[in-house]
C-alpha cells in the first residue's frame, strides 16, 4: 500500500478581505492536498466569526499566525505594500509563502523576500493565476516551440474602469504611501505578468504615466514603448478611465502571429516567413504581401484560478513540482512596472536591469510629496 502524503497545513493572512476569502476557499477546495489551520485579519469580529464557522484558529496578529508550529505554509491576501513584512515573518519561522500579486510594491522589497526564502530553503510563489488560463498555456507552448518564430512586435493593452468611489473606499487606495502606485501595481500586474511570461523582459523602457481623470496622486493611465535586446518592439498601455473595458494581446513573429481579445485567440500563419518574403518577393504588384491562413488554436484543459495555484504549490512542496509563478518569476513584472514609473517621473528612457536604489529614492520622494506627486496631463513631472 502506497504511503499517503500528508496534507500541507495553511494559514491565511488577511483572510477576511475580498481576496483573502478567495485564498481561504482555494485551500478548502484542495481537500486531498491542503488543510486550513488558521486565519488572520485585523478585523477582529469578522475573523473570529470566520474561524468559528470553519473550525480553525483565529489570529489578530499575523506574526502569531506565522509562529504557529502547526502551519506549514502561509497564504497572504493583504494589499501588496504589506506583503514584505508578512512574508519575511513567515519565512523567519520556516513557512512556505504563497502571496497575492504583486509580490511587493518595489523591486528591492520583492528581492528581499525571494532571497530570504532561498536562504531559509522554503518555497515562495506569487498568485499570478492568469498563467494557468487555457489561452496563456497554449500561447506559451506555441511560442516556446517556435511556431511564431522570433518575435518582433508585441502589444498588451486594456482597462479596468474605476470611479472615484473605488479610490475613496479605503485610505490606502490610490496613494503613494498606501499603495506605492496606481493602475500599474493594482489593476495591471496580471496582464503585464502575462506579457512578460510569454515574451520575456525588454531591455529599454520609455513611459508616460498620468493622473488623467481621477484626483489621485498615482497614475490612472500608463503607456510605454518597449524595446527588446533582439530589436523587438512593444506597446504597453493600461488605465482605469475608459469604457468599455478592454483587454488585448498581440504577438507578431517571423513565422506567425497570435492575437487575443474578447473574440478569443487566433493564429495567423503567413505562407512563408516574413523576413524571407520581404527579401524575395518579385511579383508585378509592388504592394504585394504574403498570403496567410487563420486558425483558432485548440485550448487545453487546465485547473486554473487560485484553486489550481494552491494545488500546484502543494505539489511543489511535496513533490518538487515547478511553481506556476515562483517568487523570482514574480519579480519580472514588478521590475517592468517600477521602470515605467521611473521613466515617467524622470522623463528618460530606463535601461533594464532597473537600478533599485534610484527607484527607492524616487518612491520616498513621491510618498513625501503626497498629493503633490500627481502627474497631470500636458505637464512636466512635478518637482519633488
Amino acid at each position: 500500500m502506497a504511503k499517503r502524503r500528508r496534507k500541507i497545513r495553511f494559514g491565511v493572512i488577511g483572510a477576511a478581505g475580498v481576496i483573502g476569502k478567495t485564498h481561504v476557499q482555494a485551500v478548502l477546495a484542495n481537500k486531498l492536498r491542503a488543510e486550513l489551520v488558521a486565519v488572520n485579519d485585523i478585523d477582529a469580529p469578522k475573523i473570529e466569526g470566520m474561524a468559528a464557522e470553519l473550525g480553525v484558529r483565529a489570529y489578530h496578529d499575523y506574526r502569531k499566525l506565522c509562529a504557529d508550529p502547526d502551519i506549514d505554509a502561509v497564504m497572504i491576501g493583504t494589499p501588496h505594500p504589506l506583503h514584505p513584512a508578512q512574508a519575511l515573518a513567515a519565512i523567519k519561522h520556516g513557512k512556505h509563502v504563497l502571496t497575492e500579486k504583486a509580490i511587493a510594491g518595489r523591486l528591492s522589497q520583492g528581492r528581499k523576500m525571494v532571497e530570504a526564502a532561498r536562504k531559509a530553503r522554503v518555497k515562495i510563489g506569487v498568485c499570478f493565476q492568469h498563467r494557468q488560463a487555457p489561452w496563456v498555456v497554449q500561447a506559451k507552448r506555441m511560442i516556446d516551440r517556435g511556431m511564431l518564430g522570433p518575435l518582433y512586435r508585441i502589444v498588451c493593452e486594456g482597462s479596468a474602469f474605476k470611479a472615484n468611489r473605488y479610490y475613496n473606499s479605503a485610505a490606502w487606495r490610490g496613494t503613494w504611501d498606501g499603495e506605492e502606485g496606481g493602475v500599474l501595481v493594482n489593476q495591471a500586474p496580471h496582464p503585464i505578468d502575462t506579457m512578460v511570461h510569454l515574451s520575456g523582459m525588454p531591455s529599454r523602457v520609455w513611459a508616460v504615466n498620468r493622473s488623467q481623470k481621477h484626483r489621485i496622486p498615482v497614475e490612472d493611465t500608463a503607456s510605454a514603448l518597449l524595446e527588446y535586446s533582439n530589436g523587438c518592439q512593444g506597446i504597453l498601455h493600461w488605465n482605469t478611465t475608459q469604457i468599455p473595458n478592454t483587454s488585448r494581446y498581440e504577438f507578431y513573429g517571423d513565422r506567425g502571429a497570435l492575437i487575443v481579445d474578447d473574440d478569443g485567440m487566433k493564429f495567423y500563419k503567413p505562407q512563408m516567413p516574413i523576413s524571407r518574403f520581404i527579401k524575395t518577393f518579385k511579383g508585378p504588384n509592388i504592394y504585394g504581401k504574403p498570403d496567410h491562413t487563420v486558425s483558432i488554436p485548440k485550448l487545453p484543459k487546465v485547473q486554473g484560478g487560485h484553486v489550481g495555484l494552491v494545488a500546484n504549490f502543494c505539489r511543489a512542496i511535496t513533490a518538487g513540482d515547478k511553481i506556476v509563478c515562483s517568487g523570482n518569476d514574480g519579480l519580472a513584472s514588478l521590475e517592468l512596472t517600477n521602470a515605467m514609473v521611473l521613466s515617467s517621473y524622470t522623463g528618460t528612457i530606463v535601461k533594464l536591469p532597473l537600478s533599485e536604489r534610484k527607484y527607492d529614492q524616487l518612491v520616498r520622494k513621491l510618498v513625501k510629496a503626497g498629493a503633490k506627486a500627481a502627474h497631470r496631463p500636458n505637464s512636466d513631472p512635478p518637482k519633488l
